[in-house]
């Protein structure tokens, strides 16, 4: 009788997976060398993020040509979008294929965080993921660069509305000045130009950090 019944569950479950398209995982994977999508040219696996790997923080060296600087408020943002959401990109590495250290191509300032931290190394054992890039000093240097420009900046009026309606939502102004790492003056200042009622604010000195830009 319970053979029966587990013969019957396995069943559902891959009716489940079928769904209306009657077809399951293990379907699509046996049929991947002959599938059209998956022959495509953009499908085939030469991006490096379809090569992550997890490596040890140590094995890993700052490269001596990246012009990004982050102070400190963004170094502990950083700390706890890592201890809050986990790693979601790995990091950028140049293997020179001889065995030397990976030198970072971007995510310099979260391989610090992950390296210096106790808390954020301990989720993780040690280790942080990675892509590799081959090429020149002059395309790496390029390839720095243009993941640092690429990223954009937060406009204030953007900033504004996201903020509103986290404290709307209930958040206390605290709890978004911690999980954004931001000035409780700024988070003022946010609200404030989103139309939220005024609020107390002390002498912050600029009206928002060095990171906004009025759009």
């Amino acid at each position: 009788m319970q053979e029966k019944q587990r013969q019957d569950e396995r069943a559902a479950e891959e009716r489940r997976q079928r769904g209306e398209h009657g077809r399951t995982l293990q379907d699509a994977l046996a049929d991947a060398d002959t599938c059209a999508f998956c022959k495509h040219p953009q499908h085939q696996p030469d991006h490096p993020v379809s090569r992550i790997e997890w490596v040890a923080a140590a094995l890993l060296v700052a490269n001596d040509y990246n012009p990004n600087v982050q102070p400190p408020p963004e170094f502990r943002l950083l700390k706890v979008s890592l201890l809050e959401d986990g790693w979601t990109q790995p990091l950028v590495v140049h293997d020179r294929g001889d065995g030397s250290p990976l030198v970072i191509v971007d995510g310099e300032h979260r391989w610090r965080v992950a390296r210096e931290d106790r808390e954020v190394a301990a989720r993780t054992g040690g280790l942080v993921p990675i892509v590799r890039l081959r090429g020149d000093r002059a395309h790496l240097m390029m390839a720095t660069i243009r993941h640092n420009r690429a990223r954009g900046e937060h406009g204030v009026k953007a900033m504004s509305a996201i903020v509103r309606e986290l404290l709307v939502s209930g958040m206390s102004d605290e709890d978004v000045s911690f999980l954004l790492q931001m000035e409780p003056e700024e988070v003022d200042r946010l609200a404030d130009a989103a139309g939220l009622p005024r609020r107390v604010v002390k002498d912050a000195g600029e009206a928002f950090a060095n990171g906004w830009v009025p759009k």
